[in-house]
């Protein structure tokens, strides 16, 4: 490897970081959760696939800041997921980075048709001890399409690191989850995750959407989750008079404010996206996110 200390690796990442044009502790942040992935999806069997707001950041970096890493094993169990990613860690790079392996905490999970925990790693560079960071790991049973793979936009170029491509959750898929999301009630109490609805709209300016792939999604997912589909999507009361403070700061925070200033214009945005599944609409079209409209 070009770097003969862990310093000068060290040295490399912050030069990298300042020049780069992401916040520079943000880029320092995510250079781990880089090395970290690099190991998990360095092998060709791999079986783990990234979702959330870590997948939304490998598109663009017009995205919220998110503090974990979310993770989607293709497994028949929980314990068999968790001995996988701890093996995966493991893996040596020869990068002078290490993760140690803390803990696994099982999710109580609301939703029967998924389990996960919450795994906990400490970061090493040489033999210097770095914050941990926790992965959400999840065994879903609302099986997906065959992933994407590619290159993460958000990591920084270090020379002489090795590096791979990731399997990204689909668009498609992705938006179907966060719209059930929102959609789903919890022992009668609506959906508090403001930043779905953040999510969708950076989906909906960056994005090629094909209408046909997102009916499917969107179908299979309410059905495995139960939920009928109502005929368009309406914010939960509390966000439009308690959250608009919170919208604002990570819409602002994802570069999206422009395109949508406040909730009930995030609301309109988002029926604007998911017509096709509200009209059940046969016109098959495709969305265009320089126009953010379907074509």
């Amino acid at each position: 490897m070009k770097y003969k200390t862990p310093a000068a690796l060290e040295m490399a990442v912050r030069n990298a970081a300042r020049e780069s044009p992401m916040d520079t502790n943000r880029a320092i942040v995510g250079f781990y959760f880089h090395r970290f992935l690099c190991r998990v999806f360095s092998e060709d069997d791999c079986r783990f696939v990234l979702k959330g707001g870590q997948s939304v950041l490998a598109r663009t970096l017009d995205a919220r800041v998110t503090r974990d890493i979310d993770l989607v094993a293709q497994e028949e169990s929980l314990e068999e997921a968790v001995a996988d990613l701890v093996r995966a860690a493991s893996i040596d790079l020869e990068d002078f980075v290490s993760f140690v392996f803390d803990r696994a905490e099982q999710i109580k999970e609301e939703d029967e048709y998924r389990c996960g925990a919450e795994v906990w790693f400490t970061p090493f560079m040489g033999t210097k001890k770095l914050q941990p960071i926790s992965i959400d790991l999840v065994i879903d049973e609302v099986r997906g399409l065959e992933p994407e793979v590619l290159a993460p936009i958000d990591r920084l170029n270090i020379e002489g690191l090795p590096v791979c491509d990731y399997r990204v959750c689909r668009v498609e898929s992705a938006l179907a989850d966060k719209l059930l999301a929102m959609i789903e009630m919890h022992e009668g109490r609506a959906s508090s995750r403001i930043k779905d609805i953040v999510d969708i709209l950076v989906y909906a300016k960056t994005c090629f959407i094909d209408g046909a792939i997102l009916i499917e999604r969107v179908e299979k997912e309410a059905s495995v989750r139960k939920v009928a589909m109502p005929e368009e999507f309406v914010a939960p009361l509390w966000w439009k008079q308690n959250g608009s403070a919170q919208y604002v700061k990570m819409a602002r925070q994802a570069g999206v404010l422009d395109l949508a200033g406040s909730i009930t214009g995030a609301e309109e945005v988002v029926n604007r996206l998911y017509a096709p599944c509200f009209d059940r609409s046969e016109n098959v079209r495709k969305w265009n996110p320089q126009t953010t409209g379907w074509e």
